[in-house]
């Protein structure tokens, strides 16, 4: 027996939960978000929803968009990577990852990466 058996929208016609139009949506919504409230399996919906990637419809008491924000919240939550040394093709990818303009040694680190995979001229400080 699944966590399906147990939702209170068993049984309830799917039109309810995945409207197209603004006007169904406003004259549905309410009772398709009454039907996820104090439903015993809600958490479990959400995540799957989530989990699934569906950004239409009611799941879990939320709307898709109401979805795409828990998602960008949660993902803010996960703790940011330390900054790579400098002079390091990392330390180079990081930098613009994070909107940096990366330094010369990561630059150069960078240019030598790509001459010895890519079989290139390096690029780097002149050498007079």
């Amino acid at each position: 027996m699944s966590w399906h058996d147990h939702a209170n929208c068993r049984g309830m016609a799917l039109e309810i939960f995945y409207v197209g139009s603004r006007i169904d949506q406003e004259r549905m919504l309410p009772e398709a978000k009454a039907a996820c409230d104090g439903c015993s399996v809600r958490s479990q919906c959400l995540e799957e929803a989530i989990q699934q990637g569906d950004v239409d419809g009611v799941r879990g008491g939320l709307l898709g968009r109401e979805r795409r924000v828990l998602i960008r919240h949660r993902k803010s939550l996960i703790p940011k990577k330390e900054r790579p040394d400098h002079g390091t093709r990392s330390g180079y990818l990081w930098e613009l990852r994070n909107g940096h303009v990366p330094c010369r040694e990561c630059r150069t680190a960078d240019n030598r990466y790509k001459a010895k995979t890519r079989g290139g001229y390096v690029y780097g400080p002149a050498r007079f």
